[in-house]
């Protein structure tokens, strides 16, 4: 556990001077960041469940929509990482799209974007802008600095500016899911990777979306946190992956029924990391707010007194 006076030079003295990061080779301009967000892609945790379902999933021959882009790491890691070919970022905030633009030619790479945000239809929204990238949201936000007002564009719009027909969609837009027609996502998407925000939506809303995607066809595969990873599959491509179409209940002791308890110990291994990372990610918040409590303090906290020989 950081001390608070590790914490105060920590985010006071060393985050502030830090200009680049890198995580799994894909190189990060961060000298904009806030000291709390460099932090996260120093200690590579930024991403981490998305960076996790795309690296067991997703294949080189997979054609991805991604909406939310933010600072490019995910499209990224999506080219560089998994080889990707063909993909394509949306990104509303017009200041977060440089910052896009510019971990691109960083890692020399020109991205593929369009600057809108995901919506039920065509036309104009306003987006709220926090401090961090990661706050911007069409979702009214307490506190945001400015309103900006941005296209919007529905995902049969996107759908169509794309020069392939998506196979994955990845979603990661800080509650604005609740606004998207899920009806809209074609035929060829076979794969979905989204991240929910049920302390900005309600949990009821969360639900709405998964049943909505569920009368698609698409399934749960996988999970990290609030990122779901849901797979379209018919009933019989399930039974002949698990090995048990014509088989009935897996008996006791047989290699299925083994294979399940193997999934049940994965998933509570999960579980645990999961909960490892959300305390550590609290404990870190407390001590970036104590130390902001401390640097607009005028009255030093720490005695002054000079040293005598």
């Amino acid at each position: 556990m950081m001390s608070p006076l590790w914490s105060h030079i920590l985010f006071k003295f060393v985050l502030p001077r830090i200009r680049h990061a890198e995580i799994e080779g894909i190189r990060l301009d961060v000298s904009r960041l806030s000291p709390l967000m460099k932090s996260h892609i120093r200690t590579g945790r930024y991403e981490v469940q998305e960076r996790l379902l795309a690296r067991r999933h997703l294949t080189r021959d997979d054609v991805v929509l991604e909406l939310g882009g933010a600072i490019g790491f995910i499209g990224l890691f999506c080219r560089k990482v998994i080889g990707v070919r063909h993909h394509l970022s949306v990104e509303a905030n017009p200041g977060t799209l440089e910052e896009l633009k510019r971990n691109y030619a960083l890692n020399g790479l020109k991205p593929n974007v369009i600057q809108a945000t995901a919506a039920a239809q065509d036309g104009v929204l306003e987006l709220d802008v926090g401090g961090d990238f990661w706050e911007n949201s069409l979702v009214s936000a307490e506190g945001a600095a400015k309103t900006l007002k941005v296209p919007a564009r529905s995902l049969r719009s996107l759908v169509e500016a794309m020069a392939e027909a998506p196979t994955v969609l990845i979603c990661d837009i800080e509650g604005a899911e609740a606004n998207l027609d899920f009806q809209e996502v074609p035929g060829s998407v076979r794969k979905i990777i989204i991240e929910l925000h049920p302390s900005v939506t309600g949990e009821a809303e969360m639900e709405r979306i998964l049943g909505d995607l569920g009368d698609l066809g698409f399934r749960q595969m996988g999970r990290e946190g609030d990122t779901w990873l849901l797979v379209r599959r018919s009933a019989g491509e399930w039974l002949r992956n698990l090995g048990v179409e014509g088989r009935g209940i897996p008996e006791h002791g047989s290699q299925t029924e083994g294979c399940c308890a193997g999934l049940r110990v994965g998933v509570e291994e999960d579980e645990k990391r999961r909960e490892k990372s959300k305390l550590r990610f609290h404990l870190e918040r407390y001590y970036y707010s104590r130390f902001l409590v401390f640097a607009r303090s005028s009255t030093p906290t720490f005695n002054e007194t000079p040293c005598r020989a």
